[in-house]
């Protein structure tokens, strides 16, 4: 708490026109000065300080206040946290009235700037620790001096470097900086790349450290819960993000650390990182500061998916507009800029996607449609998203786009009860098999019967394989080499490759069986692949003729009702 006598003294030692420069560019007229409101958009400046009162106004929008105010609008932040960045500017230290908490708190983030300076001088010393950020990462020495990264070594030696500092075994161990390990007292973080959280006024208020050895586990370690250090709180980058997220009215949410590091070294800068995944309002009342515009850029596995519906769920409800970076293929945005670089990172940031436009398409992707339980699965998955839309005009929209990507039409999706799963739809499909294993057990059906090799050797184009392996010798088994000699060394190879429960106790009578259901299943998800790869296309078409965005500038004032 900050008594109202320094506050006072603050606002004293301060001159607002002073303070506005480092923002706006102002011009004398009379005895006040004048510059472009920086609350609304004009082209004639309308925003006026008086330094004599130390107070502004704009006649175009009406936003006044005195200095204070200023800095809390233009940094997004509250009047305690405007008061402080006064405070420095005057350099004035503020006596704070404490109570016990609040003592623990501060104590805390300046045992975190020790630690953190410390695992800073660590990594300088630390070849392996640079080549692992700079060579293998890609990380620039620029943005390991941004981000404040550092390394924690083998052994105790931040131990003992903070019990120089006066921390007992037990806070060290309480704060999770130490473990114990027998009878002594060793690092937490050991051979671990440290990435330093800070709050949103670039306080550092704990740490995760990544393993820099892949087969080490845990891969991440954090910082304990404490007063100071809260996930459902803490978004990483956002005390170098949040001068950035306003101007562009969007914020970038991913998952992973070195994603917001990848990012902002392609100069997408307003970009954050969610610690644990688990989007929170709490996150959300400071993204709120800022814009109500947010993009997801979450990792494109199953977690990932999941993370990002739990996410889109609470966005939406508390009025947020989201929507999906999608990454396609790749896993996460470090994998996206490396595999396509930065120009097209920027590009695909630049063309965001529908939220439930993108999980129609993820569904179809990763669901064999071909079939009544596919399309049953993945109108499971998706009309409870789409039915649970208040607008009656965006419901439409998307329920025309889930019929024409199921090829179901909307009367029979309309009637399509969700609750009602029946078991006995369930279609029976080889699940042992993954879809490369498939075509490994497909090849090896055709090398016990002849009937089946001749078969598919009518049957299967090679676009309609995956595995390089089952590529290769069903190209050189067309091209006639299947003589008895070649036929035992690919049976050979096949049986090194196979895993035994494939031929353990198979009945042979199962072999016709099996290759026809295996066959439909990769003919299938040819098909289906083709088809949704030629949807992006017909999807990209509309965008490239401007049809979409007209359609959407139409229909913005109904939909936003």
């Amino acid at each position: 708490m900050i008594d109202k006598t320094q506050i006072d003294n603050i606002k004293d030692r301060i001159n607002i026109v002073d303070i506005a420069e480092n923002y706006l560019t102002l011009k004398k007229s009379g005895r006040n000065y004048f510059a472009l409101c920086p609350f609304h958009s004009e082209k004639t400046p309308s925003f006026s300080i008086n330094e004599e009162l130390q107070f502004y106004h704009c006649f175009g929008c009406g936003e006044s206040g005195d200095v204070v105010s200023f800095i809390e609008k233009m940094e997004h932040i509250e009047f305690g946290e405007a008061i402080e960045i006064l405070a420095k500017k005057a350099n004035i230290t503020i006596e704070h009235k404490y109570t016990q908490r609040n003592n623990t708190g501060v104590r805390l983030k300046e045992i975190n700037s020790f630690a953190m300076n410390f695992f800073r001088k660590e990594l300088i010393e630390n070849k392996d620790a640079l080549t692992y950020l700079i060579k293998k990462r890609n990380i620039t020495k620029e943005s390991i001096k941004k981000f404040k990264l550092g390394f924690n070594n083998k052994g105790d030696r931040l131990v003992k470097y903070l019990k120089l500092k006066g921390l007992s075994d037990k806070q060290i161990i309480e704060y999770g900086f130490g473990k114990k390990n027998q009878n002594s007292l060793e690092d937490k973080f050991q051979e671990r790349v440290i990435f330093p959280i800070s709050n949103i006024k670039g306080e550092v208020v704990g740490f995760i450290g990544r393993t820099i050895n892949e087969n080490r586990h845990p891969k991440y370690l954090n910082s304990n819960e404490t007063e100071i250090f809260k996930k459902n709180e803490l978004l990483y980058g956002i005390d170098l993000a949040k001068n950035k997220i306003s101007p562009n009215d969007f914020i970038i949410l991913t998952e992973g650390n070195i994603d917001v590091i990848k990012s902002v070294q392609s100069g997408i800068e307003n970009i954050v990182g969610i610690e644990g995944t688990a989007l929170s309002l709490e996150h959300l009342k400071y993204i709120g500061r800022y814009t109500k515009n947010i993009y997801f850029a979450f990792d494109m596995d199953i977690a990932g998916i999941n993370a990002l519906k739990r996410s889109m769920d609470i966005a939406e409800k508390e009025g947020f507009n989201a929507k999906i970076i999608d990454l396609e293929e790749n896993k996460d945005i470090d994998e996206y800029i490396e595999k396509n670089g930065k120009e097209k990172w920027i590009e695909k940031v630049g063309n965001p996607t529908d939220y439930i436009t993108f999980l129609i398409q993820w569904e179809i992707e990763n669901t064999d449609i071909s079939s009544f339980t596919g399309k049953s699965k993945v109108a499971e998955n998706i009309l409870p998203i789409i039915q649970s839309i208040p607008n009656s005009i965006k419901r439409s929209f998307f329920m025309t786009e889930l019929s024409y990507s199921l090829g179901i039409t909307q009367e029979v999706l309309t009637s399509f009860k969700t609750s009602n799963k029946r078991k006995d739809n369930i279609e029976i499909q080889p699940s042992k098999y993954t879809e490369i294993d498939l075509e490994i057990y497909l090849l090896y059906l055709c090398m016990k019967r002849k009937i089946l090799l001749r078969k598919a050797l009518k049957e299967i184009k090679i676009e309609y394989l995956k595995n390089e392996y089952t590529k290769k010798i069903f190209k050189y088994l067309q091209n006639g080499k299947n003589d008895k000699d070649i036929i035992l060394n690919i049976k050979k190879e096949l049986y090194k490759k196979l895993n035994k429960e494939y031929i353990l106790n198979e009945d042979p009578q199962n072999y016709a069986k099996n290759y026809e259901k295996i066959v439909k299943i990769i003919k299938n998800r040819y098909i289906q692949q083709k088809i949704t790869t030629l949807r992006k296309e017909l999807l990209k078409a509309y965008k490239s003729l401007g049809i979409l965005k007209e359609i959407q500038k139409i229909s913005k004032e109904y939909i936003n009702q």
